[in-house]
């Protein structure tokens, strides 16, 4: 898996840390830490990830939220999104859905579960932006 390149943007030096070290241990190319969206945006088209991990709460002005629109709705740069957030309110649940992000999880999350949400998202992704359907994904 260590061709799958994930970018993380998360505000909390420790849950980021925890993360990267994680996403590492599973084989994967983790890109550098962001911790707010100017950031993250430049380090996206930089770097062209498979798949985007976002906080919702970010340093600065704008929050991930508004991070996740802005991938998700860039047809020359779009990639599958999952939003990783403490946050347990339904509003901002509804924000963040109308995103149409891959998945929704509410931290902590546990590597076996991180792993396998990127792996379904990253299916889902390749589905729906080629035309596969999931049975076809396994010939």
């Amino acid at each position: 898996m260590n061709s799958i390149s994930i970018l993380i943007v998360e505000d909390d030096i420790i849950e980021a840390l925890r993360l990267e070290n994680s996403l590492a241990d599973l084989g994967f190319k983790v890109l550098p830490v962001v911790d707010n969206v100017r950031d993250a945006l430049g380090l996206f088209y930089s770097t062209n990830p498979d798949i985007v991990l976002i906080d919702i709460n970010l340093k600065g002005d704008r929050d991930g939220i508004e991070l996740g629109s802005r991938i998700t709705s860039d047809q020359k740069y779009e990639k599958p999104i999952i939003y990783l957030t403490s946050i347990q309110d339904c509003q901002i649940f509804q924000r963040a859905k109308a995103t149409n992000p891959h998945a929704y999880l509410i931290k902590p999350v546990d590597p076996n579960s991180l792993q396998h949400t990127i792996e379904l998202a990253l299916q889902q992704f390749a589905g729906a932006k080629y035309g596969f359907s999931n049975n076809s994904l396994d010939n």
